[in-house]
């Protein structure tokens, strides 16, 4: 892997008062933070790989004065079964005037780095597809085949956003889905959903799910995306 591509940040802290973390912009009310969240949201790119605490409260309801990361999955099959996009999220690219539909927001991104280390997701859903992948590991998971598209969203520094986006992209997949399998043993299945609602949007109710996946071996690497600022891009190889 080519070593100039891992020159970059180290950690950037994006600091949010909690007056930043509430709902503005759009927000009818019926969304409030009810759970306790750090102050810092941070968001780490060094040595190719990637650590993202995400407010996925930013990404359902869009708030132009904060200064948080979030991001969402916008496509997911995971075992045959394709869930479906229901929610909406402010479009990274232009998030004061668009939305894109998706799976659902992340709370939290990692990824170590290595073409061979596995994409760690955390993300929220709502009841259909929350019912859909219970159903799946109650199953036990026989078909755990993953194909998925996603994307972080970052604010761009101050002199940036006036000739890039409000947002740039700092790890996504592009325009195409990337493929591997649900992380599976004897001893467990890296795939998971919360029974109990996230408490930290009251609505629309949602379930947090946490999904490991490794890349498909033997197969041409696919690409993973990333940026340290929105001039700043470059691509890693993913798979074994």
């Amino acid at each position: 892997m080519n070593l100039l591509m891992r020159t970059y940040i180290t950690t950037l802290m994006l600091v949010a008062s909690l007056g930043l973390v509430s709902c503005g912009g759009g927000n009818d009310g019926a969304s409030t933070e009810t759970k306790s969240t750090p102050l810092n949201a941070q968001m780490t790119i060094g040595n190719g790989g990637v650590d993202f605490y995400l407010f996925p409260k930013q990404a359902l309801f869009f708030d132009y004065t904060s200064t948080v990361s979030y991001g969402g999955v916008n496509s997911l099959t995971i075992g045959g079964i394709t869930l479906i996009p229901n929610l909406s999220m402010a479009a990274i690219n232009n998030p004061r005037f668009e939305s894109t539909n998706i799976v659902g927001p992340f709370t939290s991104v990692v990824w170590e780095g290595e073409a061979t280390s596995p994409l760690n997701l955390v993300f929220l859903i709502d009841t259909t597809n929350k019912d859909a992948l219970l159903k799946l590991i109650s199953a036990g998971v026989p078909d755990t085949a993953v194909s998925i598209n996603f994307a972080v969203g970052s604010p761009s520094s101050s002199s940036e956003s006036l000739i890039c986006s409000l947002y740039y992209t700092p790890f996504w997949t592009n325009d195409s889905t990337i493929s591997g399998n649900v992380i599976k043993s004897a001893a467990a299945t890296y795939l998971k959903v919360e029974t109990t609602p996230y408490a930290g949007i009251s609505s629309p109710v949602l379930y947090e799910a946490h999904l490991r996946i490794s890349p498909l071996a033997n197969v041409s690497y696919q690409t993973l995306y990333l940026q340290s600022s929105c001039s700043s891009k470059w691509v890693e190889s993913w798979g074994i």
